[in-house]
């Protein structure tokens, strides 16, 4: 009886450390995933701030050349103007294309990759 005793207690020792091991892979799992995706966000956030400055300066630009050529600065702000509606429209137009399904795409493989998948794809 005291082989049974022993045999059990080893068992749930045994169980309760593979429990345990497993309840730490997936704490680290979680903050790997979570890493990747603050990094995807940070990365798309200081891609947004660079062409939005880009984008910010060449209208400046092209407003100062407008006006020294054709002498207007109206007209030259209604053109940038027209060009960010533009932009804007074909944003909304391909709304799926351009953002839901590369995001979709990303979270995705992000979520649904094991651990080995990601490190074999990175090397």
């Amino acid at each position: 009886m005291e082989d049974l005793d022993k045999k059990n207690d080893s068992f749930f020792e045994e169980s309760r450390e593979y429990l345990n091991a497993q309840i730490a892979l997936l704490k680290l799992d979680t903050i790997e995933k979570l890493t990747q995706i603050i990094q995807s966000i940070l990365l798309l956030l200081l891609t947004i701030i660079l062409v939005g400055g880009a984008v910010f300066y060449l209208s400046v630009g092209f407003i100062w050349w407008y006006n020294t050529v054709f002498g207007g600065v109206i007209p030259a702000l209604l053109i940038v103007s027209g060009g960010y509606i533009f932009l804007l429209l074909v944003f909304y137009v391909f709304r799926k294309s351009l953002i839901i399904n590369p995001l979709v795409k990303l979270f995705s493989r992000i979520f649904f990759t094991t651990t080995n998948d990601i490190t074999d794809d990175e090397q």
